[in-house]
């Protein structure tokens, strides 16, 4: 009983583990992408366009990508 209550223990170590290295993986994965798509858009569009990125979602939602004015503005306001 002891030996099956161990390698069951073993067992949910592994998985807990593996969970957390399949959670790191995507969160290190996501932030590399989310970097280089901001800095190609610094480098390539007004920096207006890439401070929508700073700005909580809601604020970012009703803003228009096109409306440089807009963005001003609301960079204001926060």
């Amino acid at each position: 009983m002891a030996s099956a209550a161990f390698w069951t223990a073993v067992l949910t170590c592994a998985v807990y583990g593996a969970y957390l290295i399949a959670v790191d993986l995507a969160i290190r994965n996501q932030a590399s992408q989310f970097s280089i798509t901001w800095f190609d858009k610094i480098a390539t569009a007004p920096i207006e366009v890439a401070f929508l990125s700073c700005l909580d979602p809601a604020t970012r939602q009703s803003l228009d990508p096109e409306d440089l004015k807009g963005i001003r503005n609301a960079s204001i306001m926060n």
